[in-house]
């Protein structure tokens, strides 16, 4: 058998996917049979973007799908041992942003909301544009889960939704309150944690958080940390913290897609 093709991976319809069988439809089905070549017996890697990963062989192919044997399926492929939800507020870039999107999904976020803050440019973007970047970013880096989007949420909603224990980027924290230092503090306080650690983050605008949305942070319970003495541009905060998380808490169980 021809060895799978790790570099590019293909998104199916969790409902095309049942028993033994998967079924690669439209823009999908495409690619496999122009880039790939992909006939009869071709071996594929093949993910469902809520998590179930799978190996299979082309069983029959068309000008509308490919129908294939499922031969080996593995949940969670790809993914990080811990859950990070990050909030962000909109950025005024539309290239940043997208930018963002990709990235994130790289490093395992789980979901990004795009929040309305003091500062912050309301503006409409495109959600179908950027879950069309998750989908491609979601196959390049070989993750199972589609990270979540969700736009236009108000700076209190935010806040009111995680509680007490989401963490609040401002560069006026205090110099004691830095962020790596605190996860570095947790990390060696749990060696060896089973229980999976859940992580939110809120990252301000261009400009930052006004005084006013520190104290509602700080009413509500929330960490007020920085990321050190530079000031960082809004996208590049938010890749920070989750870059730093993913080093700090990224080793945890591989989970691979079987031979």
């Amino acid at each position: 058998m021809r060895r799978i093709d790790r570099t590019t991976s293909f998104l199916v319809d969790p409902e095309q996917v049942a028993n033994d069988r998967l079924v690669l439809v439209a823009d999908e089905a495409a690619h496999a049979v122009k880039v790939l070549r992909a006939k009869e017996g071709t071996p594929l890697r093949v993910v469902d973007g809520v998590g179930g990963a799978y190996t299979v062989r082309v069983l029959r192919v068309s000008k509308q799908e490919l129908v294939c044997e499922i031969t080996s399926t593995q949940r969670d492929a790809g993914e990080a041992p811990y859950d990070l939800l990050m909030y962000c507020a909109m950025l005024k870039s539309r290239n940043r942003l997208e930018v963002l999107v990709e990235k994130l999904v790289e490093f395992g976020v789980g979901s990004l909301v795009l929040v309305e803050t003091s500062r912050a440019v309301v503006a409409r973007r495109a959600v179908s544009r950027l879950e069309r970047i998750v989908r491609s970013a979601t196959k390049q880096c070989g993750r199972s889960r589609l990270m979540s989007i969700e736009t236009g949420v108000s700076f209190g909603t935010a806040l009111a939704r995680e509680g007490a224990g989401g963490f609040l980027f401002h560069e006026g924290a205090p110099a004691r309150s830095q962020f790596v230092d605190m996860l570095s503090g947790s990390a060696k306080a749990n060696p060896g944690e089973s229980t999976r650690r859940r992580f939110a983050a809120l990252v301000g605008p261009e400009g930052g958080f006004t005084d006013a949305e520190v104290a509602e942070a700080l009413a509500a319970r929330w960490q007020v940390v920085s990321l050190g003495e530079r000031r960082l541009r809004a996208e590049t905060a938010a890749l920070s913290v989750a870059g730093s998380i993913h080093v700090m808490f990224g080793n945890g169980p591989q989970r691979r897609i079987d031979q």
